[in-house]
């Protein structure tokens, strides 16, 4: 786990235990890393700097909002921005 993983992390969390979300957002981090898993070549399209990122920001929140928290989906939409979509797992 780098830093900077291990910092959003600690942020989401602390955040996730204030709202009382901390289930609902681990819920729909684990199904999102198991989707990563299954569907690679999603994981290579919203980490690839081939893409733009602002088209990788919104296929990302078009296949999950409403599907997922508002806190997962804004820090899924971090790591994109930050490169960091690799540490989600």
């Amino acid at each position: 786990m780098t830093d900077l993983s291990r910092e959003y992390g600690e942020g989401l969390f602390l955040l996730c235990q204030e709202e009382g979300l901390t289930r609902r957002v681990e819920d729909d981090l684990t199904a999102i890393c198991q989707l990563l898993r299954d569907e690679p070549d999603h994981a290579r399209l919203l980490s690839s700097h081939a893409v733009p990122r602002k088209e990788r920001l919104q296929l990302a929140d078009e296949a999950l909002r409403g599907r997922v928290a508002d806190y997962t989906l804004n820090f899924v939409k971090i790591l994109i921005e930050r490169g960091a979509l690799h540490e989600l797992p």
